[in-house]
């Protein structure tokens, strides 16, 4: 019911079902007026948003959840906190926007997962053709990209999880497990200054088949 409720807020604001679907801390912790605002700004810039149904949801608790829904330029984490009373409502919402990655980023992204999924990896700079920085512990991200390659290649690039101007971090998917890849990139050189793999937890990720 809160899932349906925050989506068709999301859709079209409604006062009367946002004051019966929130708890009384909410506007407290936030006036309603300024998430109005807030959720008018999410679907203005990703245009209308639609439930992710290649994106499982997270359910940690029965009053703990979070979903994605994509929308034409980018998607949104959405994730809610019920209070624990007989007829529980939203007493926690948390919106957060991802971006779609520049054409630069995501093949960056595309080359290190074709690299991880060859799994022959000596320098990742001459493997994916990628201009590191200065800054980054070559030695050290190669281990780390060596490793996750036997453990997981191979993998192809999922969906963008987080995103800003300067860094992305999209979710890689295996038959083996999935890896969150990161990579950070100057804005003015393009070069890339991080790379970050990250395993992911999949018994946290409630599969609703």
């Amino acid at each position: 019911t809160a899932r349906r409720a925050v989506e068709s807020l999301l859709d079209e604001w409604d006062d009367r079902l946002a004051a019966d679907i929130f708890a009384m801390n909410v506007d407290l912790d936030e006036p309603l007026v300024r998430r109005r605002s807030e959720m008018e700004r999410l679907r203005s810039l990703h245009g209308r948003l639609m439930a992710d149904r290649d994106e499982p949801e997270t359910l940690l608790s029965s009053l703990d959840l979070s979903w994605w829904l994509r929308g034409e330029r980018g998607r949104v984490q959405v994730a809610v906190l019920m209070s624990p009373e007989p007829q529980p409502r939203i007493q926690d919402l948390t919106l957060t926007s991802v971006p779609e990655p520049s054409a630069e980023a995501s093949a960056a992204a595309g080359r290190i997962v074709a690299a991880l999924s060859a799994g022959s990896i000596g320098s990742l700079s001459e493997a994916t053709g990628l201009t590191l920085a200065p800054t980054v512990d070559e030695p050290t991200l190669e281990r780390a990209v060596r490793a996750t390659s036997v453990r997981f290649a191979p993998l192809r690039l999922g969906p963008v999880i987080a995103g800003s101007d300067v860094s992305t971090t999209w979710r890689l998917l295996g038959d083996r497990g999935d890896v969150t890849l990161r990579i950070d990139r100057d804005p003015t050189t393009g070069d890339v200054t991080a790379v970050e793999l990250n395993t992911v937890a999949r018994e946290l990720r409630n599969h609703a088949d």
